[in-house]
């Protein structure tokens, strides 16, 4: 338990005052929880933007640029950073990271604070070219002239992620001339079709909305007017579209 002791001369002065029916004096002001500068703390993690919000971005450069504090740290391999003994005020921080858009945040600082912070990649318009196969055939796929079912028995989907508005454009090349491919466009949700699907003409584009994961669903069928041969089916998938 801490004692605080009063100066002799205050309580001979209030002895006095009272035996000469003086008024007493006034009660001590009520004590209040002062912040002590040099020890709040500031801490977060660092993340991509939706659709990829929950990749953290290991090795970012977490920047007191302006302020009371001037400091710098990294994210760690779970994207987080922390300062400690930071003293109250308004603070400009800046966040770093390759093939990420820099990060400018102003934050009031006056008690422990976290954050989390996000981050684009940087833009840029990505082709990816890869040689895939659908295996399936006979009945349980669809010939020339018939309607797509919902079995996915003759049927791949492609999962990517895009981050900023624009076209894409897609493509689908066989290798075997008995063979076709079509493609529809479907917004997803941790890679599973949740919207009607728009139908994809080779190498045409298509308007796409960024912070937003698409699958492209590639269907096998006949290039005849019967079921396509039931032989694994190897096509060429190129698709452009923005970061």
């Amino acid at each position: 338990m801490t004692t605080s002791v009063r100066p002799v001369s205050l309580v001979v002065a209030l002895a006095l005052a009272a035996a000469c029916g003086g008024r007493s004096a006034p009660a001590a002001p009520t004590a209040t929880t002062a912040v002590v500068p040099g020890s709040l703390t500031l801490s977060g993690n660092v993340v991509e933007t939706a659709p990829t919000s929950s990749t953290a971005i290991a090795g970012a450069s977490v920047t007191l640029v302006e302020g009371p504090n001037i400091g710098s740290t990294t994210t760690d391999a779970t994207g987080r950073f922390q300062f400690s003994g930071l003293r109250p005020g308004g603070i400009t921080v800046r966040i770093r990271s390759a093939n990420h858009v820099d990060e400018l945040r102003f934050i009031e600082i006056t008690a422990d604070k976290a954050i989390e912070v996000q981050l684009n990649p940087v833009y840029e318009i990505v082709t990816t070219t890869s040689v895939e196969a659908i295996s399936g055939g006979g009945d349980g796929c669809p010939g020339y002239w018939d309607y797509f079912s919902d079995s996915l028995t003759c049927a791949a989907d492609y999962v990517f992620n895009v981050h900023y508005n624009g076209t894409l454009r897609a493509e689908a090349i066989p290798d075997d001339p008995d063979t076709e491919f079509a493609m529809d466009l479907y917004v997803s949700v941790d890679g599973r079709v949740s919207r009607t699907g728009t139908p994809l003409v080779s190498a045409r584009p298509v308007d796409v909305q960024g912070h937003t994961q698409f699958v492209i669903r590639v269907r096998k069928f006949s290039n005849g007017g019967g079921p396509p041969p039931a032989r694994l089916a190897s096509f060429k998938l190129t698709v452009t579209r923005p970061s």
